[in-house]
Formats: structure tokens, sequence, C-alpha cells
């Protein structure tokens, strides 16, 4: 029986509930691979080049080769003509997401759409789906004080060409992707068509785009994602900043800190791990059994961001091939409501070579150490770059044995690790990552300096 591309989509979703990194990865190349409606074979290529960051032992080079063929998928892609100047008295902002919903990308987000300076930007925003929450609410509303005029425009239904023609019919000078390849890549979709005259991309992906040249004028980067030299990782232009991302918590965050009661770290030690199990590798699993073994009466709390029991037993599973002390390993499903695992765990242990952004964030918001290992590409530097931003460089590993190295010094010693909590819970709310107003004013005069330099100049 021959198999279609609808066939490894499914696939796909089961190595997903699975669990499976490797098999979602093949199963969606698969599907690109025998897909005949070009679009939906982007999506899936997406799909797959973004499964791809889950596994380990995929080098810089195979990334950029794996990406750079996804450029192919657009040589006969007609792009909008150029514009003509446009003469506006603020430079027009347009944001092109997946959807503006509340999400671990909009906690990234939010500053640069909320916070600009309205005398000198008007900010617009696009967005692929049709799904909305109190975040889009808040985000219109917000649009809407700039005064007459829609800033909020929904392209579900339409055409790329027509959702391409909606962003050319704002004169829109200056367009911010926050999508990249997650969620099937259908922000690049409409970027590859060249509907402004500067085009972004950055925060809702971590490597290079793949886009035919000279359709993405810069992709968003600082000296710990991307440090100098090592631009050839890259097809597009950077858009280097001092500090390229900081974190907005919400109201709801900031309630539940503000009544945190700080765990007192006892003699045993509760390690932390909340993510996607996806992005748990064996090497990772490894590094966590060393760090227990030297740890005497110390555990282990997985958590993942699924409710699914499949998950959770396959990586018990995997566990306990590695040696792991399985009485000491708690696995938990997903649910709606984790931030009380805060009050439990006294060290989260970042993912590797995928680390955590949002639960990174969130996790030193509330408190809790955390220790990453700071890899060779900019997608495994998220964690790095966070931890600096939050001037907590010590927490951040330059191989794996200084990683376990770092975890189990904290985990030995209770009283440092206490006040290493204490003195984070207090110093946090002062520091760069949360930061906005220095954040922002840097993002404002980095879209000044490009527009200065790439305005209508091709």
């Amino acid at each position: 029986m021959e198999r279609d591309a609808h066939y490894y989509e499914e696939k796909a979703e089961e190595f997903k509930l699975a669990g499976d990194a490797e098999g979602v990865a093949a199963a969606l190349y698969q599907a690109a691979v025998h897909d005949r409606y070009l679009r939906s074979q982007r999506q899936h290529y997406s799909g797959y080049l973004f499964a791809l960051h889950y596994l380990e032992g995929i080098g810089a080079d195979d990334l950029r080769a794996a990406h750079l063929a996804y450029g192919e998928l657009y040589r006969d892609e007609g792009v909008l003509p150029p514009v003509v100047a446009y003469k506006h008295e603020k430079i027009r902002i347009g944001y092109l997401a997946p959807r503006f919903v509340e999400s671990s990308a909009m906690r990234f987000a939010e500053p640069l759409m909320l916070g600009l300076d309205r005398d000198k930007f008007e900010v617009f925003a696009f967005s692929v789906g049709e799904e909305e929450d109190s975040f889009t609410v808040r985000l219109k509303e917000n649009l809407d004080r700039q005064g007459a005029g829609e800033h909020y425009f929904c392209f579900y239904g339409l055409s790329l060409e027509e959702g391409a023609l909606a962003v050319r019919e704002k004169e829109i000078d200056i367009l911010f992707d926050l999508g990249g390849h997650s969620e099937g890549g259908q922000t690049l979709m409409i970027m590859a068509k060249k509907p402004a005259p500067v085009q972004l991309s950055g925060l809702g992906y971590f490597d290079t785009l793949g886009l035919p040249e000279g359709l993405v004028d810069g992709f968003l980067a600082d000296e710990v994602l991307l440090p100098l030299g090592e631009e050839e990782n890259f097809l597009e232009p950077l858009f280097r900043l001092p500090q390229a991302l900081a974190f907005q918590p919400t109201a709801a965050m900031k309630d539940f800190r503000g009544g945190l009661s700080r765990r007192k770290v006892q003699g045993e030690v509760v390690f932390g791990v909340v993510q996607n199990v996806l992005k748990i590798t064996d090497s990772a699993l490894k590094a966590w059994g060393r760090i227990l073994q030297e740890v005497p009466g110390s555990r282990l709390l997985i958590k993942d961001v699924l409710p699914k029991s499949e998950r959770i037993e396959r990586l018990r599973q995997r566990a306990a091939a590695l040696g792991l002390p399985l009485e000491r390993l708690e696995l938990v499903g997903g649910s709606l409501s984790f931030w009380d695992i805060y009050r439990e765990v006294d060290l989260v242990l970042d993912t590797f070579p995928y680390p955590g952004g949002y639960m990174t964030a969130l996790a030193l918001y509330f408190g809790v150490p955390v220790v990453t290992l700071q890899g060779d590409s900019y997608g495994s530097r998220f964690g790095a770059a966070i931890l600096k931003a939050a001037g907590r460089e010590e927490w951040i590993a330059g191989s794996v044995g200084e990683y376990v190295k770092s975890a189990v010094e904290l985990g030995r010693e209770p009283a440092r690790l206490r006040q290493e909590r204490e003195r984070l819970f207090r110093d946090i709310a002062d520091s760069a990552l949360l930061d906005m107003f220095s954040y922002v004013r840097q993002v404002e005069e980095g879209f000044l300096q490009l527009w200065k330099r790439c305005s209508y100049t091709r």
C-alpha cells in the first residue's frame, strides 16, 4: 500500500504523544517528501526542522544544510513589486505571528509590541490563526489607543497572497516575524512574498530560517546567542542588540510570586525538570543520573507539558535502561496549572541541547536557580542568554562535566543553595531580564538604525 503525506502526518502525531522525538522528526520529513501540495509540504518540512532541535548529535553544518534545503521550496516563488518610499510621520512596525494568544513566545514578544514609543512608532499586528484569548483582547485594546484605523488583522481563511497584500496595504515599514518554523512556518510563507521593505525575525524560532537571500533583512541576536565570528551559520543578516530578549511576567505570575512561600532547602535536595519530554535526551538523563549519584538523598522531579501517560511511561523506561535510580525519580504528566511545582523544587536542571526559554525565565522569576548547558548553536544558547540577562552567569556551564559539577556543588550545600534562592528571589526583579524600559529602548534604537541603513536602498 502506497503511503501518503497524511499517513506520515498521523504517524508524527503518534510519535509526539508517545514522546519519541526521533520518530516525530522522521515522520515529518517523510510527510514533506510525500506531500503533493506545496503549502502543506512547506508546513511539514517546517515541522521537521523544528523537531531536529530535539535531537542530539546534529552539528551546526547539518542544521544549516537542512534549513538551506527549505529555501528550495520557494525557487518559483513570486514576490510583490518593490514599494516606493512611504512618507509616514512614524515608522510602522508590523508583528506577524501564528496567533497572538497567551503563550511562552508572547512572554518575550509582548515588550516589543506594547512597549514601543508611540510618538516614534505605529504598531500593527497580523495573525495567521483565528484563535483569541485575554492576551488578544489586551493587545487589541492597546493598539486601538493609537488612533483611527484598524491595527489588528486576522489572516485566517485568506490565501498567502491575500495576507501579504494586507500587510502591503497598511504600508508597513518593518515587518517582524514572531513565528519562524513554529506551527508549520505559515508566517514564513507570507514573509516570502516580501510584503514589507524591511523584514526581521526572531523570538518565535531559534535558528536560521532558510528563506532565499534578500527576503529577511535581520535575525534577532546578541553576543550570547550568536557570538561574533559565527555569522556563517545563519543564511540571514543579523539584527544585533546588546540584549536580544527580556521576559514580561503576566499579572497572574506577579500575584503568584507575591504569595509564594519560599521553600526552605533542607537536607534532601529536590532537583526539577519542567519541560516537554521531547527535549529530554539520553545525554541529559545520564547527566541527571550522575547528579543524583553524587548528591546523596536527593530526588529528581520531572514534569511534562502534556497529560499523556504514555509519554511518562516511555521516559521511565528510558531512565531505567540508562541506570537511573527509579526510586528517586518522580515523573508526572502535564497539567494546566503547574506553577506549584516551584514550591517543591530547589534547583532546576535545564534540558540540552534544546534548553528551556519560558520555563527557564519563569523558574528564575519565582526564585528557583537554574543550571544550563551552553551549546554551540543559537538555539542551544537560549538558556544561557536568559541567565546572563538575569545576572546569573555562574550557572551557565560550558560542558556536560561543568553542568554536573555546578548542580552537584549546589546540591551538596543546602545552606548555600538556600542563600542563592533568597538572593535570586530578591534581586531578579531588578535584573536586565525584567528591565522592560531599557530593553525596549535598545529595540527602538535598533529599529531606527536598521531603518536608516536598509530603507529603500535596494
